[in-house]
């Protein structure tokens, strides 16, 4: 489980992922989940990671990814956040 702060359009939002349940304010949450709906079938990930292809709200790392693109501004990710793999020795992302 995570929670996140951010900022969408000029004002604060917060979620909460836990388990492939996404919760929290509104209009953030369903901008999430509507993100991730319209990228099923599509890899999500980080540089160093693709995490998932399909059903993308099921991991965290895929979920934590959907959030930095559609939020202005995080403020503040605190819980069990996923880790994205770092660069391998001698990779480049």
């Amino acid at each position: 489980m995570f929670r996140i702060r951010g900022k969408w359009m000029g004002k604060e939002y917060e979620a909460i992922w836990d388990n492939g349940k996404l919760t929290g304010d509104f209009a953030i949450t369903t901008l999430v989940m509507d993100e991730a709906k319209s990228l099923e079938g599509i890899p999500v990930g980080f540089p160093t990671y693709v995490s998932s292809t399909n059903n993308h709200l099921k991991n965290g790392l895929s979920v934590l990814k959907i959030f930095y693109d559609v939020l202005d501004e995080v403020i503040e990710v605190t819980g069990d956040v996923p880790i994205v793999p770092s660069v391998p020795e001698g990779g480049e992302a």
